[in-house]
């Protein structure tokens, strides 16, 4: 039994746009969470630290500051 070749080309381009599809959703999401944390801390809402291994730590804001 012979398997055609286009078959073969289009199960390779469906493997290859799953991980495409992967990669590119996790690195959206370490984009969104950075810049959502940076639009927090530039409003006051949050303070953040960041330590020596690169991690972000969210430090608690006085309770009597307005929001």
């Amino acid at each position: 039994m012979l398997i055609p070749v286009e078959f073969l080309f289009f199960g390779a381009m469906m493997i290859c746009a799953y991980f495409s599809y992967r990669a590119g959703q996790k690195y959206g999401q370490d984009v969104a969470v950075e810049a959502t944390l940076k639009a927090l801390e530039s409003m006051g809402y949050i303070r953040t630290v960041e330590d020596d291994e690169g991690n972000i730590e969210v430090l608690p804001i006085p309770s009597d500051k307005k929001l």
